[in-house]
Formats: C-alpha cells, sequence, structure tokens
C-alpha cells in the first residue's frame, strides 16, 4: 500500500497535480469522581486524570477525478495520574505514520462527502513513576506497536479557493487494526512476554457516537 501511494505521489508530481498541506491539533483532559454516602458519611474517590496532546501535520496530491493521495505524520503525548496513595503517573508518547487514499463520493457547492483509506503504523512506549518509601521509581512501559488498515467517511467544506475543513466520522471506521504490545516479565529480555490483539468490524456504539473522540476536526490549504 505504501509503495503504490508512493508510486501515485509520484505520478502526480509529474502530472502537476494540487500539493495539499494541513493537518490536525489535538488536546484532551478527563477527570472525574464517586462519591458513595452511607450513614450521614460520604468518602469521594477520584478516578485517574488524563490529559493528551497530538499534532498530526499531512501532506498529499490531488490527483483530479476525486482522488487524492497523501500521508499524515505526528505524535502523541498522554500523562495519566492515578490519584492513588503512590502518586502513580504513566506517561506515553505514541508516534504515528499513516498513509492514505481519499475519494470524493460526492460533491455540493462547497461541500463534499469522501470515503478516506487509511494504513496507520504507529509505535507507543512509556513509562511508570510511582512513589515508594518517599522515592521515585520509574520504570519503562510495555512497548506496543499497531497496524491496521481502515475505511472512514469525511465531510469537508471549502472555505475559500485555497483553505479546506474537514471533519472525519471516526465512529463510523470500518475496517482492522492489529496491536502487539512486549511486556517484560522480568530483568531477562528472553522473558519477555508477547501480547497481541486483533480488531476487525464497524467501530461503531452510543460511547463512540457521543464522543468528542469520535469526530476528528482538520483543516488543509491547496496550492
Amino acid at each position: 500500500m505504501g509503495l503504490a501511494i508512493a508510486g501515485a505521489m509520484l505520478w502526480a508530481g509529474s502530472a502537476r497535480a494540487q500539493l495539499v498541506v494541513g493537518g490536525e491539533l489535538g488536546f484532551n483532559v478527563s477527570s472525574g469522581s464517586t462519591v458513595n454516602s452511607a450513614a450521614g458519611t460520604s468518602v469521594e474517590t477520584k478516578a485517574p486524570t488524563e490529559m493528551g496532546i497530538n499534532v498530526y501535520p499531512s501532506i498529499g496530491y490531488i490527483l483530479g477525478n476525486g482522488f487524492t493521495v497523501g500521508t499524515k505524520i505526528g505524535a502523541r503525548y498522554s500523562k495519566t495520574w492515578q490519584n492513588d496513595a503512590n502518586n502513580t503517573e504513566v506517561g506515553k508518547t505514541t508516534l504515528l505514520l499513516s498513509p492514505y487514499v481519499k475519494y470524493n463520493v460526492v460533491n455540493f457547492n462547497n461541500f463534499t462527502v469522501a470515503l478516506r483509506a487509511d494504513v496507520p503504523v504507529s509505535y507507543g512506549m512509556g513509562s511508570t513513576s510511582t512513589k515508594v518509601s518517599d522515592k521515585i521509581v520509574t520504570t519503562d512501559a510495555p512497548n506496543v506497536l499497531g497496524l491496521g488498515v481502515w475505511i472512514t467517511p469525511e465531510l469537508g467544506y471549502s472555505l475559500t479557493e485555497h483553505f479546506r475543513l474537514y471533519t472525519s466520522l471516526n465512529f463510523l471506521s470500518l475496517g482492522y487494526g492489529f496491536t502487539r504490545t512486549d511486556e517484560v516479565t522480568n530483568p531477562d529480555p528472553k522473558a519477555t512476554k508477547v501480547v497481541t490483539t486483533h480488531n476487525f468490524g464497524l467501530n461503531l456504539d452510543s460511547k463512540n457516537v457521543l464522543s468528542v473522540s469520535s469526530l476528528t476536526i482538520g483543516v488543509r490549504y491547496v496550492f
């Protein structure tokens, strides 16, 4: 798939196709608590607090006939405070490379409805810090490799001749995802446990539809 996209981009350059650059910037913070009341007393338990930020610049070519090819590359960083007695903090960085092919199914004035096929490759790494006897102990978190092929509907709107807004309906994604997690069970490298997961189907449920993360909003500039 990557070779096909690379070849298409080279062909696009020779055919004087339109260059398009853009990207996505995201930020989220989540927290909460549970209060149990009994016999006139109440106990509040804080849920983990999570903060995340992602930056995904992209570049591509509009080939004509409704087709666009390109790739997205970037990173996401997240940090979670467990709010427990050990002041546990988990930090994670995920690198992403995602070639894509997009086809405009419907064009109506400044609006477009498209289907985008992504081939994301991600690699996550991180660490966990815990307070033990007034000392901060840091351990490496398992590395996670992710691969996938997903088809996602996308809505677009042209603000001007060059600037275009778009939103990806992630809760309607259809495809396949694979992750491999290397868990070290003790200092012996040979004792590493490999955990693999597979996910195939339509990414649709009530939680996804109601979640802000189900929508990705970005901007593109067409030269």
